[in-house]
C-alpha cells in the first residue's frame, strides 16, 4: 500500500509539472472562441505553438544515458527532467500576418502578441482583435466583441519529466517503459503518459570494432502524453439564437495530445565510475489541440422572420477547434554523462536542436557491469 502510494504520488507530481503550463494555455485558448472556429483555430496553432514543440522536444529526450545495453534482467528505474529552450523568436508573434475571417487588429500599430513563451505582462503595443460582423438592418461591418491577445507563461522553456524502466533482453537489447497511468489531477484535468522504446547493440555484428573498447548501439522510442479538463466559457448577456434554447454549456473540455518519436546511434566510453556519450538523433513530435462541447458566439440574428432579427444573440458552436501542430521535428545531437556509485546514477545531457534540450536524471541501477 505504502509503495502504490508512493507511485502515485510521484506520478501525480510530475505531471503536475508538466501540466502547469498547460493549464495557464487552455484559459487563454477558451476566450479565443469569440472570435469564432475559425479564427479561433489560427490563433490557437499561434499562442500554443511553442509549448507543442517544447513537449515534443522534451518528450523525446531521456531516452538513454549509455550506449550499452543492460544484461539479462537487469534493470535501472531513471527520474529524469528535460527542458527544452524555446528561441526568442518564438515568444512572439505578429498578429498583422495571420489571415483571419472575422477579425481584424483595432490599432494595425499594436500588432505584436505574446505565445504561450512570452511574457507574462502585456506591454502598450499588444494586439487587440476586433470581432466583426455584418448587421442585418445596415449591412455594414461593425464590431460585436473585442479579444485582447493574452499574456504568456513567462516561461522560456518547456518540457517534460518522465520516469523510465530499462530492462536488459536477449541479444544486446534493452526495453525501455514510461508509464503513467491517467490520473485526474486537481486543478489539472486527467493526464496520462505511456512510451515505449528499444536499444540493440550494433557493435556487436562488426568485425574488428567489436573488438574496440566502446560501446555502440542503435535506439528507438516513442511517448504519447494526453491532458483533459473540464472548461468554462460563459455566454455573453443575449438571447440564445432562435432553436438553440435547449443547448446547455456545461460540457466543455480541453484536449491535448502529443505523440513524440526519436531514433538514432549512441556511442560511449566507460572509464571507472564515469560514462560519457554522445548520439545522432532524429525527432519527431505532433500536438492536437481540441475545444470538445458547446461555446457561446455573439452575433447577430440575420433570419427576417425570427423574432430577434437585427439583435445581437448567442449561437452554439460545436467542437469548435480541432488543430494539429508540428514539433520541432529534425536532427539532433546530444552529449553527455553519467556518473555511477553502486546503484546510483546521476546524469547530464545537452541536446542540440532547433528547440535546445537539456536533462538531466537520477537513477537505481540493478546492472554491475
Amino acid at each position: 500500500m505504502k509503495n502504490s502510494t508512493f507511485r502515485k504520488t510521484l506520478f501525480l507530481g510530475l505531471t503536475s509539472l508538466l501540466s502547469l503550463p498547460v493549464a495557464h494555455a487552455q484559459e487563454n485558448i477558451t476566450t479565443f472562441i469569440k472570435a469564432g472556429a475559425a479564427d479561433a483555430s489560427t490563433l490557437t496553432a499561434a499562442y500554443i505553438g511553442p509549448i507543442a514543440k517544447g513537449f515534443g522536444a522534451g518528450m523525446n529526450g531521456g531516452w538513454y544515458h549509455t550506449a550499452k545495453p543492460h544484461g539479462l534482467g537487469r534493470f535501472d528505474v531513471t527520474l529524469s527532467l528535460n527542458a527544452a529552450t524555446i528561441p526568442d523568436a518564438d515568444k512572439v508573434f505578429d498578429a498583422s500576418k495571420l489571415v483571419f475571417q472575422n477579425l481584424t487588429l483595432a490599432n494595425n500599430a499594436n500588432n505584436v502578441a505574446q505565445t504561450f513563451a512570452g511574457s507574462s505582462t502585456i506591454g502598450s503595443n499588444n494586439a487587440v482583435f476586433q470581432v466583426n460582423g455584418k448587421s442585418p438592418f445596415t449591412n455594414t461591418d461593425t464590431v460585436l466583441n473585442s479579444v485582447g491577445a493574452p499574456a504568456g507563461y513567462g516561461a522560456g522553456y518547456s518540457g517534460a519529466p518522465t520516469v523510465q524502466l530499462a530492462v536488459g533482453l536477449l541479444k544486446n537489447t534493452e526495453l525501455m517503459i514510461r508509464y503513467c497511468p491517467t490520473y485526474n489531477v486537481a486543478n489539472y484535468g486527467k493526464i496520462g503518459l505511456v512510451g515505449l522504446g528499444i536499444k540493440h547493440s550494433l557493435k556487436q555484428w562488426i568485425p574488428f570494432v567489436n573488438k574496440l573498447p566502446f560501446d555502440l548501439s542503435a535506439y528507438a522510442g516513442f511517448t504519447r502524453f494526453n491532458i483533459s479538463s473540464n472548461i468554462s466559457l460563459a455566454p455573453d448577456p443575449y438571447n440564445m439564437k432562435t432553436g438553440k434554447e435547449s443547448l446547455l454549456f456545461d460540457n466543455q473540455v480541453f484536449a491535448m495530445t502529443t505523440t513524440a518519436q526519436t531514433y538514432g546511434v549512441i556511442l560511449s566510453k566507460k572509464v571507472l565510475m564515469v560514462t560519457v556519450y554522445a548520439g545522432l538523433n532524429y525527432q519527431a513530435s505532433s500536438t492536437t489541440i481540441e475545444l470538445n462541447g458547446n461555446y457561446p458566439l455573439t452575433t447577430y440574428e440575420d433570419r427576417p422572420t425570427d423574432i430577434n432579427y437585427g439583435k445581437k444573440v448567442t449561437d452554439v458552436l460545436t467542437n469548435p477547434v480541432n488543430i494539429n501542430v508540428d514539433g520541432a521535428n529534425g536532427a539532433t545531437a546530444t552529449v553527455g554523462g553519467r556518473f555511477k556509485f553502486l546503484f546510483l546514477t546521476v546524469n547530464a545531457s545537452k541536446t542540440f536542436g532547433e528547440y535546445p534540450l537539456t536533462s538531466v536524471g537520477l537513477g537505481f541501477n540493478l546492472d554491475l557491469k
